[in-house]
């Protein structure tokens, strides 16, 4: 990076998505008997939530601190109102994103032995799909799949606020190892079988004329014996498997009505063999 800006560089913010993230929701409530309040009351409450975090997860840090909802008296209030009001109660829901200190201590290693601060740290999925979240307006819940490299996120949104998020630590790199495995071929061959599938229009179910000539170039290119129904079984049942893990306490009943629009979203590196393809899912 210095090489191509021709800028020194002292101070990173780092985006990084690990196993050992916490979500932790927390309310907290404050009399006011009737006093103005601004924006500086409503972060001193939140700097009291933080401290209350801090005292009972010694062994952790917040990334990330969400205000999901505010109540003034008893009443919701989606936007905290810019002007001073008379309020007898505030009541914040809040939710914390935390990582261990383990974790974090490790990368500031990591970044000080080549002179480098780390300022501020984020969880990635969170910050892409908060940034996704803004592209699909028209949907009351949204749902973003990121299927990384060791790991699968899970965020769901209903309109921008983010109701709950979920990591699982089985991602595309899963996928490669079983190709390999299965098919008794090398990693690194295996990985470009999976890579050569993402344009392909594949259906993994039934056999299609357009993936018959597919066998045929794969086969080919890597001069390799490989059976594609199998390939295809291996790469169905690995998704499948990711798909149940992440969604298997979420009822959808509870959560989606008829009258609401909803979408799933996929993203991430080992989400790129779905980009042409297709798969069914129940």
């Amino acid at each position: 990076v210095e090489n191509k800006s021709s800028n020194y560089i002292d101070s990173i913010n780092l985006m990084i998505d690990t196993s050992d993230l916490l979500l932790i929701d927390l309310a907290i409530k404050k009399n006011f008997e009737g006093k103005k309040i601004n924006y500086d009351d409503l972060n001193f409450l939140i700097n009291d939530a933080k401290a209350l975090i801090k005292k009972n997860y010694q062994d952790r840090q917040i990334i990330h601190t969400i205000v999901q909802k505010h109540y003034i008296n008893n009443n919701l209030i989606h936007t905290f109102p810019s002007k001073e009001l008379k309020c007898d109660s505030l009541i914040l829901e809040l939710k914390f994103m935390c990582i261990t200190n383990y974790t974090i201590n490790n990368l500031n290693k990591v970044f000080k032995k080549n002179n480098i601060e780390i300022k501020k740290f984020y969880n990635s999925s969170y910050i892409k799909s908060s940034n996704y979240n803004s592209h699909f307006t028209g949907y009351d819940k949204k749902f973003f799949l990121d299927i990384g490299y060791k790991k699968t996120c899970l965020t769901y949104f209903e309109k921008d606020k983010l109701i709950f998020m979920k990591i699982i630590p089985v991602g595309g790199n899963h996928i490669t190892n079983d190709i390999s495995k299965v098919l008794k071929i090398d990693f690194t061959t295996a990985e470009k079988i999976k890579i050569n599938l993402n344009q392909s229009n594949v259906t993994f179910s039934d056999e299609t004329e357009n993936e018959q000539n597919l066998k045929i170039n794969i086969e080919e290119e890597f001069k390799e014996k490989i059976s594609f129904d199998l390939l295809k079984k291996v790469i169905y049942a690995r998704i499948d498997e990711i798909l149940n893990l992440i969604f298997i306490d979420i009822s959808f009943k509870d959560l989606i009505s008829d009258s609401d629009k909803s979408i799933l979203v996929f993203t991430g590196y080992g989400s790129k063999i779905l980009d042409k393809n297709s798969i069914y899912l129940k």
